[in-house]
């Protein structure tokens, strides 16, 4: 959205142009959950073995998941499986 509260761009109407109205960095944003040799994506089965395997095979074994439980809002990002005990295998 442009000229909100908020809003990371306004336009400038002396100008005629669209300018940066505040500073706008990744790192606020990016965390662990967008790696997803962490939060990984679930496939059927059969394709799920396939890339398991491929990842072993690459040394990029999973890894425990299930901190990126505490992120902010992770409900709407992080993989079911690292959110619920329910679905971590032991």
């Amino acid at each position: 959205m442009v000229d909100r509260p908020g809003s990371f761009v306004a336009y400038d109407a002396t100008t005629l142009r669209f300018i940066f109205a505040r500073r706008f960095s990744f790192a606020t944003y990016v965390t662990d959950a967008w790696d997803e040799a962490i939060n990984r994506s679930v496939f059927h089965p059969a394709l799920g073995r396939e890339v398991e395997q491929a990842l072993r095979a690459g040394a990029f074994a999973p890894i425990d998941c299930r901190r990126l439980a505490q992120l902010p809002d992770a409900w709407f990002y992080v993989n079911p499986q690292c959110l619920f005990k329910e679905f971590l295998s032991p």
